[in-house]
């Protein structure tokens, strides 16, 4: 089995250790054995202009090619050689899942430097904002015009997909004709919504940029099965633990997120008493209370 996956610092995992970022939960949740997983690191060449070369249809591949403060752009560029790369070789990825970034993040081209990778810069409003982020109208309408392009090849190509909007378009842009055309099964939430301001909001995020907490992860992992079709696939919280080798127990995951359970008291939802174990049953329970709100 092959599954790709791409996106920025809210897959690659913010605040919480890689086996319980969403890539992993979701790989795990699909076939509960080792995977042989090739993560993206900023300079990898090889990796990125030749993943065919990688390819081992004997094992269960994971392409995780996410990274910190990456661009649509980018994120589109690459899965799209990734595809294309092993189209040419007549492989096929058995799903692809897509995190989308913020619209005005882009990639820039340093003059000078050798390579695909090496003479690029990833920019937005904090990092390298002297080349200029987007801005609208053109920002939003660049990310949904990717995302259409590669809905029309997986599509096309009968590859399962899923697209995690995470940040949300400008919904005051009236340009926006692409929404019309966009295919809102395929995606965990409306990209006129996302998930960065309804994890803030219900306390989903494990700091104030809105990433994603192990709760977040899990909740997304479970939506992405979903729209793949793998509803019967999910998982409890504590699976996803004891896959986990960093010692990382239900209990300290709970505990350190302590502070995010009032997203369940403001929904006036019971919270055990102290003393009373909370075990995954209870937390699968908090999110499907959780997910009938948005």
């Amino acid at each position: 089995m092959i599954l790709f996956a791409n996106g920025c610092s809210h897959t690659a995992g913010q605040c919480v250790q890689k086996p319980l970022t969403w890539p992993s939960m979701l790989s795990h949740s699909l076939i509960n054995k080792e995977w042989d997983t090739h993560e993206y690191h900023h300079g990898d060449e090889h990796k990125v202009t030749n993943p065919q070369s990688l390819v081992d249809k004997t094992k269960n591949q994971l392409f995780q090619f996410s990274d910190h403060g990456k661009s649509n752009d980018m994120i589109y560029y690459e899965t799209l050689h990734f595809l294309l790369s092993l189209e040419k070789e007549n492989i096929k990825p058995d799903f692809v899942v897509i995190q989308w970034s913020g619209v005005n993040r882009r990639v820039h081209s340093v003059p000078g430097e050798k390579g695909i990778i090496d003479g690029l810069v990833f920019v937005n409003s904090h990092d390298n904002s002297k080349f200029g982020p987007w801005f609208e109208p053109y920002a939003s309408k660049h990310t949904l015009q990717m995302m259409l392009h590669l809905q029309t090849y997986l599509k096309l190509n009968n590859i399962p997909y899923a697209f995690i909007p995470y940040m949300e378009v400008d919904t005051q842009n009236k340009y926006l004709i692409e929404l019309d055309f966009l295919d809102e099964s395929k995606c965990t939430i409306s990209p006129k919504i996302g998930h960065r301001n309804e994890f803030r909001r219900k306390g989903l995020t494990c700091d104030t940029h809105g990433h994603p907490s192990l709760l977040g992860h899990y909740f997304i992992t479970n939506k992405v099965l979903e729209i793949l079709g793998c509803e019967e696939l999910i998982k409890g919280l504590d699976f996803h633990l004891e896959k986990d080798k960093t010692g990382v127990t239900l209990k300290s995951s709970l505990t350190l997120f302590k502070e995010r359970r009032k997203f369940i008291k403001y929904n006036q939802h019971t919270l055990p008493k102290d003393g009373v174990q909370e075990n995954s049953d209870f937390w699968n329970s908090v999110l499907q209370r959780y997910k009938s709100l948005i």
